[in-house]
């Protein structure tokens, strides 16, 4: 993965204003299955999803002590086939379902698909990661679990640069792939490469891709104020998580 300045940023925030602050943005490599949108000029570098160049009050950047980002991805529904996977189910026919999480996106504690996190402690200038898979399991018709397994954290990868934290700023990188422990050869892979940078006085850059599957969501808690979302995506199907099958997503602001 490569490190890289962006040229320009949504809503003609110039580069050089970001490098000011001493950031060294991490610019996520673009899949090459994933043109950008036909009615959107491609831009001269990575596509931004989310920013926010408003800083906090003073008094608030005083006080604030941490920034924590959490990516997570999530299967909304209650259970979905295990068909594609191929676990025990005839042809044509499903007798076999995965468990899903029974949710919608939300910043507190909930079950997850996978979890990559980074935390910033400005106070100390540490920076810390953790990153967890929920346990997939399997369910019969009558909704019994008749197995679990947990897939491998082995390509959910970090790439921190804390270089300047002593001056406010963080950046990141998130190189995500996991699969479906049950089939971990033919059931595709979530997957994801997002880069961040975040200033302790509020101010956020993110940019990034993924495959349309399953939902995905990342959100922002700083210290001294209330968490707030980054990234809100549905999940497309789960074909999508076969590379080639659906368009790679460049992921666009929240509106």
């Amino acid at each position: 993965m490569s490190t890289t300045a962006l040229k320009t940023l949504s809503g003609g925030v110039a580069a050089a204003s970001v490098l000011a602050f001493g950031a060294d943005v991490y610019a996520p490599r673009q899949a090459a299955a994933a043109p950008p949108p036909a009615a959107v000029a491609a831009p001269p570098g990575p596509v931004v999803l989310a920013e926010n160049t408003q800083a906090d009050p003073a008094e608030v950047v005083a006080k604030r002590k941490t920034t924590t980002f959490t990516y997570r991805t999530f299967i909304p529904d209650t259970k979905v086939t295990a068909l594609g996977c191929y676990y025990n189910n005839p042809i044509g026919g499903t007798r076999y379902w995965f468990k899903g999480d029974g949710r919608t996106y939300s910043t507190g504690p909930r079950t997850y698909r996978t979890m990559m996190k980074v935390h910033i402690d400005w106070k100390k200038k540490k920076v810390t990661v953790d990153k967890d898979v929920g346990t997939t399991k399997v369910l019969n018709r009558k909704g019994k679990v008749v197995a679990k397994k947990r897939a491998s954290m082995k390509r959910m990868k970090f790439d921190i640069k804390k270089k300047n934290i002593g001056r406010g700023v963080v950046s990141f990188g998130l190189d995500h792939s996991a699969t479906i422990p049950f089939c971990p050869k033919t059931g595709g892979a979530i997957r994801y490469e997002v880069g961040v940078a975040v200033w302790k006085n509020g101010k956020y850059l993110l940019t990034g891709w993924r495959r349309k599957a399953p939902n995905h969501e990342a959100f922002i808690r700083q210290s001294g104020k209330k968490p707030k979302f980054l990234l809100k995506r549905k999940n497309h199907g789960f074909i999508c998580l076969h590379a080639g099958l659906c368009k790679t997503e460049f992921l666009t602001p929240l509106r």
